[in-house]
């Protein structure tokens, strides 16, 4: 059989079965696209926020896609900025999906944003991706995908109509509908 230098890692088995262990280099494929992380990562890295990114492929729970999550850690510049960010930072991951979806295609935009304090790190002092890669981050980030600084304030019913169907939906979603 013939080999190609394709950046998959495979082994035969003694049956004659090739099982498919990962890749050579971080390229994943998310929904048919295939997307190399550190890209992703260089992108996110020229933010003037941030000091450290690492983006992985994670297997969402709930929803059962692979979807993208980048980890960071803030510059220490301001540390009151940092906490804050860390608490809530809504509008940081907003600002910081904004950033990377001016600077790539639309699906190498991480789902998720996960604000950390510090990286694991391996025995030899490098950042530990599989310890990362466990991580949660869709638990980490309040953001949800596709929001933008715009889209995030609130508007108010204008008419009627626009009233009664934030009602409906309010009681649709079981959300209290505030005036």
């Amino acid at each position: 059989m013939r080999g190609f230098r394709s950046g998959d890692m495979a082994y035969r088995d003694g049956g004659g079965w090739i099982h498919y262990t990962g890749r050579v280099d971080n390229m994943v494929k998310i929904r048919g696209n295939r997307v190399e992380l550190l890209q992703i990562e260089e992108v996110l890295s020229r933010h003037p926020k941030i000091e450290q990114v690492c983006v992985v492929k994670q297997h969402h729970d709930t929803t059962g896609e692979d979807v993208l999550t980048a980890f960071v850690i803030l510059k220490e510049e301001d540390g009151d900025l940092k906490v804050q960010s860390l608490q809530g930072g809504g509008l940081l991951r907003i600002e910081i999906k904004d950033y990377v979806g001016t600077n790539l295609p639309l699906y190498m935009v991480p789902t998720y944003v996960a604000l950390l304090e510090f990286f694991p790190l391996t025995p030899n002092g490098k950042t530990d991706r599989k310890s990362i890669e466990s991580m949660k981050g869709w638990e980490l980030d309040t953001v949800p995908f596709g929001s933008s600084v715009e889209s995030s304030e609130l508007q108010m019913p204008q008419n009627e109509t626009e009233a009664e169907i934030r009602s409906v939906w309010g009681k649709l979603l079981g959300i209290e509908a505030s005036q």
